[in-house]
């Protein structure tokens, strides 16, 4: 009898074990996807040099105990905001290529992508934007992410398309101008945001080595098949706290 009744009291348990664990993951992940939400969104008006971990917690309306459980140091913010954009880049690459269009115009395509992703989450850009700039060594994402951008690239040096450049001018003269130019777009009115992001891109495949007048051409047809940002900022969240909860 006794050990009868000790079998019964043992499932009960290990499936109330069960359901504690995932209560407290889902906890867990409501939390963090809060924290790192009101983390970018505070720093974005704040500036990430200029805020002690203390007044990023206090934005977050949680404990500074619970904000420590899940950064525990400053730098824990910005890896994070670095997994973000990411996870940010590589939606962008699974956005397929037109069929139609060459080498030049799908550059261009990822570049006005991202243009416009910095339209709709100027938080976002702002926050990486400063890391960027700040050489925080967490922040990996232009070595990482748009492996796409790199494939093409290499691809139109090999076909002459493109000019070879340094790792250093690839990045200080193409990457650091359209951030910058990303970290404006929100405070501009809609048509003038158009006419920035065409222009930016006329001068980012210019400093690619191509022509002008292609360029202009090139940015015209995009534009005319109103390419637009398709990242799913939501996900790119719920990606972000999986990672760092593993």
């Amino acid at each position: 009898m006794s050990s009868k009744r000790s079998s019964m009291t043992k499932r009960p348990y290990r499936v109330d074990a069960v359901e504690r664990f995932e209560v407290g993951r889902g906890r867990r992940k409501k939390n963090l996807q809060k924290l790192l939400l009101s983390s970018v969104e505070f720093l974005a008006k704040n500036g990430f040099e200029r805020s002690p971990i203390q007044a990023i917690a206090a934005a977050s309306d949680m404990s500074l105990r619970t904000f420590y459980n899940y950064f525990p140091k400053k730098q824990d913010v910005a890896t994070a905001v670095d997994h973000l954009l990411y996870e940010v880049a590589a939606q962008t690459d699974e956005r397929p290529i037109p069929d139609d269009y060459d080498l030049v115009e799908g550059v261009a395509f990822g570049l006005m992508l991202n243009l416009h992703f910095a339209i709709r989450e100027p938080a976002i850009t702002s926050v990486y934007f400063e890391l960027y700039l700040s050489r925080y060594p967490e922040v990996e994402h232009w070595v990482r992410a748009n492996q796409r951008f790199r494939k093409q690239y290499a691809e139109g040096v090999r076909q002459g398309v493109f000019v070879e450049l340094t790792e250093s001018v690839l990045q200080n003269f193409l990457f650091t101008p359209i951030h910058f130019v990303g970290s404006q777009l929100a405070h501009l009115q809609s048509s003038k945001q158009q006419a920035l992001i065409e222009d930016s891109v006329v001068q980012a495949l210019s400093v690619l080595g191509v022509p002008r007048k292609k360029a202009e051409s090139v940015v015209a047809k995009l534009t005319s098949a109103s390419t637009v940002d398709s990242v799913n900022t939501q996900r790119a969240y719920e990606s972000v706290v999986e990672r760092l909860l593993e």
